[in-house]
C-alpha cells in the first residue's frame, strides 16, 4: 500500500481481477517470514506446508504459488510457481528469515538464515540465484521455539523465542 493508501501502480493485475489489487501474489498457506536479498531487491518468503512441504518461494508479482491445491514441487505442469526449496516429508515450522551481509560474515556473508518453531532451530541455507541449499542447523533445541530472525544495525542476527513464557531476545554475533 503506498502512503496515501492506495493500490501501488507496479502491482499485477492478478487472475479474476479488474484492476491492480493490493494482492502481490496468491496461492500461499502461511507465510511466516519475507527476506528481501541484499544487492538484489528479490523478495524470498518463507511457509509452512500443512504436516508436509514447508517452503521457500522467491516472490514475483501475479505468481500462483498453488496453495490449496499443490504442496512442493511440482505445480508448474498445473500453472503454479515451484518453489525453490521445500522440506519435503516433514515439516520445520519455518518462521522468520534474514539475509546477513558483512566481512564479519566470512564465508556465510550472503546466507539465509531461517528460524524454525517445531524443530526449534536456526538453519542457514547458502543462496545462489534461484538455489538454497541447505547448510548448517544452528542452536538445536538450545532456546527453544525461535520465531523472528533479523540482522541489526550493528551486523549481527536477532531471534526471538515463542515458547509462551520467558521469551527473550538472542543476539548471534558474527566472529
Amino acid at each position: 500500500m503506498n502512503g496515501d493508501g492506495t493500490v501501488p501502480s507496479d502491482n499485477p493485475i492478478l487472475p479474476g481481477a479488474q484492476a491492480r489489487t493490493y494482492a502481490f501474489s496468491l496461492g500461499h498457506r502461511n507465510p511466516q517470514g519475507l527476506a528481501v536479498q541484499p544487492g538484489t531487491g528479490v523478495m524470498f518468503e518463507v511457509e509452512h506446508g500443512a504436516t508436509t512441504n514447508d517452503e521457500i518461494n522467491i516472490l514475483a508479482p501475479g505468481k500462483n504459488y498453488g496453495w490449496p491445491d499443490q504442496e512442493g514441487f511440482g505445480g508448474t505442469a498445473k500453472g503454479f510457481t515451484d518453489p525453490i526449496w521445500t522440506s519435503g516429508s516433514v515439516t520445520y515450522a519455518t518462521s522468520g528469515a534474514a539475509f546477513v551481509t558483512g566481512e564479519r560474515w566470512g564465508a556465510w556473508a550472503g546466507s539465509l538464515f531461517i528460524a524454525t518453531l517445531k524443530e526449534q532451530d536456526l538453519r542457514r541455507f547458502a543462496v545462489s540465484g534461484t538455489t538454497v541449499v541447505p547448510k548448517e542447523v544452528l542452536y538445536d533445541q538450545k532456546y527453544g521455539r525461535l520465531r523472528s530472525v533479523v540482522q541489526g544495525p550493528d551486523g549481527a542476527l536477532y531471534l526471538t523465542t515463542s515458547n509462551g513464557s520467558g521469551d527473550r531476545v538472542i543476539r548471534v554475533a558474527p566472529r
